[in-house]
């Protein structure tokens, strides 16, 4: 028989010992309750997207656009240079 500590509520609860399952040795009313709390405890658990992917979804928009930034910054700073090449410096300060 597996430890209590290694099994799964659910497990332990069906497991069998001497042909009487763990569940059986509990009235009706108690196993109704059990299974209302095993049914609402599903409905209860997370979304399959979880608070981490939903963060990293949230991270990576930002992350997109910092990149766009930071390319089109190096864009406008070779255009910049090609602009000061082309003019002649008439003493502007830049």
């Amino acid at each position: 028989m597996k430890m209590v500590a290694d099994a799964n509520p659910p497990e332990l609860w069906n497991q069998s010992q001497n042909g009487e399952t763990f569940r059986q040795q509990f009235p009706e009313y108690l196993r109704r309750t059990v299974k209302g709390i095993q049914n609402n405890s599903k409905a209860l658990k997370p979304p399959p997207q979880s608070v981490t992917d939903l963060a990293q979804s949230a991270v990576r928009s930002f992350e997109d656009a910092r990149d766009l930034c930071l390319i089109s910054q190096h864009h406008l700073g070779r255009f910049y240079e090609q602009l000061r090449r082309l003019k002649p410096d008439h003493g502007y300060v830049t």
